[in-house]
């Protein structure tokens, strides 16, 4: 993968990527709380 598709990645993507990672934070946080 070249780096311009893989910024125009990011750029279609940043807001699937930010949902995901807050997704695996809260399961992470929830699952070492439990």
């Amino acid at each position: 993968m070249t780096l311009y598709t893989y910024i125009s990645y990011l750029e279609q993507g940043f807001d699937d990527v930010v949902l995901l990672s807050r997704l695996m934070k809260a399961l992470s946080v929830g699952s070492s709380s439990a």
